[in-house]
Formats: C-alpha cells, sequence, structure tokens
C-alpha cells in the first residue's frame, strides 16, 4: 500500500498518482507514474521560475496524453500568500503549460484550505469547471480564461430553487442555509456535466453536512437546467465519463442498492455495480475497458495509505460485481 491520493489514466498501462508529501502537507504534493505491473517512476514538472516550490495535487486525465494538476506555487521574494494555477504536464518532458488560463484560481482560503476542489475541463480545453469553497461548503464556478464567476445554473431544493454557485458568492460567508455540490467532470463530446448536489445539506447540522444525500445530475453546458439522473447517493466519490461518453462511474451508497463502484448509462440511466468496494479517485482506461481507483480502509478525510485496484469492466451487465483485483 502506498501513500496515494489522486489518481489519472495517463495511456496504456500507465497511471499517473498523486502521493503524500512531507509531514502535515495537505493533499498529495508530488505525482508519480504507476504502471499497471507495480512499477512507479516520478514525474518531474519543469521548474516554475515564479515559484521558490511547487507542489501539484489532483491529477486528471487530459486529451492528447497529458495530465492536468493544481499546481500550488510558494511565490519567490518577499512573504506572500501561495498561489494555485491549472497546468498541463507533458508526462515525457515534464513540461508545464498552463491550463484554460495563466491567472490564478484563487476563491478563498490559504494553504490549509485549497481554493479549488476537484476540476474537469472542457474537450478544446477552453473552459473549465471546478469546485469552490470550504469544507461542507462546496459550490461549482466556470473557469475561463478571463474569468472566474460562480454557476447561475439551480437545482430545485425544499426552500426553492438553489445556485449551484453561492456559496461562492458570499466569500466564505455562512453557507449552512444552503447546499453544496462536488465532483464535476465534463463528458468527452463536451455536451454534458456531470456532478453530485445536494439540497438536502440545508438540513444538516454544519459538521453533520458531509453526510447528508446527494444527488447524482447531468448540465448541458453552460446555460442548462441541471437534469436529475439518480437520487440519494452518499459516501460519494469523484464522477469520470467513459471514453465513448456512455457512462458515467462514481462510488457511493446509493440508497436501498448498497455500497459500491457504479456505472450509470447516459442514454438510459441503466445502474450496474461493477465491484462491492467503494473506490476513490476513479479514472478510465482510454480503451474503456478499465476503471481504476483507490481502495482505503481510512475514513472519509483521513490521509492513510492505499491500494490502486483495477476493475475490469469489459462486460457490462446488470448482474455481474467484477471483483476488485490488483
Amino acid at each position: 500500500m502506498q501513500d496515494f491520493d489522486g489518481l489519472a489514466w495517463l495511456n496504456g498501462d500507465r497511471l499517473v498518482a498523486g502521493k503524500y508529501g512531507r509531514s502535515g502537507s495537505i493533499g498529495a504534493s508530488r505525482l508519480v507514474v504507476v504502471a499497471t505491473d507495480g512499477t512507479q517512476n516520478p514525474l518531474r514538472p519543469s521548474r516554475d521560475s515564479a515559484c521558490l516550490s511547487s507542489e501539484y495535487r489532483r491529477p486528471t486525465a487530459i486529451l492528447g496524453g497529458h495530465i492536468g494538476a493544481l499546481e500550488l506555487c510558494i511565490p519567490r521574494g518577499l512573504p506572500a500568500p501561495p498561489r494555485y494555477y491549472l497546468v498541463t504536464l507533458d508526462p515525457l518532458s515534464g513540461e508545464s503549460r498552463p491550463l484554460v488560463t495563466t491567472k490564478p484560481v484563487a476563491f478563498q482560503g490559504g494553504r490549509s484550505s485549497p481554493p479549488v476542489g476537484d476540476f474537469s475541463v472542457a474537450p478544446g480545453l477552453t473552459m473549465a469547471i471546478a469546485v469552490a469553497g470550504a469544507t461542507n461548503c462546496g459550490a461549482l464556478a466556470w473557469i475561463s480564461p478571463r474569468k472566474i464567476e460562480p454557476l447561475e445554473n439551480s437545482v430545485e431544493a425544499a426552500w426553492g430553487p438553489w445556485m449551484l454557485g453561492e456559496a461562492l458568492r458570499r466569500a466564505g460567508g455562512d453557507c449552512s442555509d444552503l447546499g453544496q455540490a462536488e465532483s464535476p467532470a465534463w463528458s468527452p463530446d463536451g455536451d454534458l456535466i456531470a456532478f453530485f448536489a445536494s439540497p438536502e445539506s440545508a438540513e444538516f447540522d454544519f459538521l453533520d453536512r458531509g453526510s447528508a444525500p446527494f444527488n447524482l445530475y447531468f448540465l448541458t453546458p453552460p446555460d442548462g437546467h441541471p437534469q436529475l439522473v439518480l437520487p440519494r447517493v452518499t459516501g460519494i466519490s469523484n464522477t469520470v465519463w467513459s471514453p465513448n461518453g456512455e457512462w458515467v462511474a462514481f462510488s457511493g451508497d446509493i440508497n436501498g442498492r448498497g455500497v459500491g463502484t457504479w456505472v450509470i448509462s447516459r442514454e438510459t440511466r441503466r445502474l450496474v455495480r461493477v465491484s462491492a468496494t467503494a473506490l476513490k479517485s476513479i479514472t478510465w482506461s482510454e480503451d474503456g475497458a478499465t476503471i481504476a481507483g483507490l481502495r482505503s480502509e481510512a475514513p472519509a478525510g483521513v490521509r492513510a495509505r492505499a491500494s490502486i485496484i483495477l476493475l475490469d469492466v469489459t462486460s457490462l451487465q446488470d448482474t455481474e460485481l467484477v471483483p476488485p483485483s490488483r
């Protein structure tokens, strides 16, 4: 088992995993290339001359065999707060380039509260959608080359329409009367975004909002009305699309169906459990045959050693349960 935190399929039999750095670091701070036979090699990004040091988090697959990541830059010179950038990394040369925008992506918070959570980039690499805000206050935001702005798209809540970017508009203020949104993923054709949102979070005590049920939605960007796909999932992971855009994978406990790693059909909404293990940091191979994810025995939010698990999903059947294998 390794100190993995974050996973993205690169190409062929290679994945990129985030690994924890020095003790006390929040989230993964370096990236390694991991082959499916278990061998590892460090991914060494080119040094950013504007940064005294850099850490890299939340690896995500990008078209063209590159990896997207969130760079935490410690600026040179006088003491200054860290800056966060979206970057794309060439795994062969280590070359690092801006992804979507050259501007820092900052919503609120400092080093101990990263301003960007899960993010996903449109196929043309001209726009991204990201989770913004503090723990239990997740909001969704558009990132474009010129600006960062909250989503104005709304979902229905018990108290009325809830705008998915509202918590971001409050700039760190009280969000206890709002829902929370997580785990956006842009489809390969760019026509849909899958994400989780929890309107019911507003009915929970603030410290218990993490246990609130989430709903899976599809959104037609940028102005579409979110469509409810699957209600009441707890213990959610990220969402990820199959390469052909026909399925969305995620993990969690689905009300009445149990815990596991699941895929759901874009067209028919057919739901298939591909493992009884709820994997985290799920990623899908380029050929669509394998899902990889992290398995950890620790409670959510606790740093722990994790294994990379591979699931064979070449045959998606309603009754099939594919056990995890190394």
